[in-house]
């Protein structure tokens, strides 16, 4: 009586087992979109930009516009990117532990272009221990399919463009 009874108790619970509807759901997954439109296809693949340029926009306030200008290396033609600072953070130090003024610092900044619908172009300055500079940063909008990232390649500031997914992986 008592294995009569486990075994129906285990028909049971398999046939609710197999009508379980928990599996049948997809997983809710984002795959990549290669159609999404180029915001930056009438741009040159690569732009030279100028330190004293991207240093004059550190001098700005949160608030104030923007029209840095920044040239093509290829064509010898010259463009300006407008905008305004919608975000700044001064000289936060590198290390948290060590708060001296040898430690190096960080600045940051978000550019809201105006230009370019829902384009930022965020960069930061890295004072370095040694009182070198660096800069690093990037346009980008969220919804195309196109990127500029700033590199520095051979002592040149340069803006590359690059396909949103060879760096954003959702």
């Amino acid at each position: 009586m008592k294995n009569s009874i486990t075994a129906l108790l285990s028909s049971c619970i398999l046939a609710f087992s197999f009508s379980a509807f928990g599996q049948a759901q997809k997983i809710p997954l984002n795959e990549p979109d290669y159609n999404r439109p180029k915001a930056f296809q009438n741009l040159p693949d690569s732009i030279s930009v100028d330190e004293g340029t991207l240093a004059g926009l550190f001098n700005l306030s949160k608030g104030q516009k923007a029209a840095p200008k920044f040239s093509n290396r290829n064509t010898a033609s010259e463009f300006q990117l407008r905008g305004e600072v919608v975000s700044k953070s001064d000289n936060t130090p590198l290390n948290a532990q060590a708060k001296s003024a040898g430690s190096g610092s960080l600045s940051s900044m978000i550019l809201k272009l105006s230009d370019y619908a829902g384009s930022n172009f965020t960069i930061s300055k890295i004072t370095d221990p040694d009182g070198s500079i660096r800069y690093t940063g990037r346009i980008i909008n969220f919804k195309s399919g196109d990127l500029f990232d700033l590199k520095n390649i051979n002592g040149k500031i340069m803006l590359i463009k690059k396909d949103y997914y060879a760096l954003v992986n959702e």
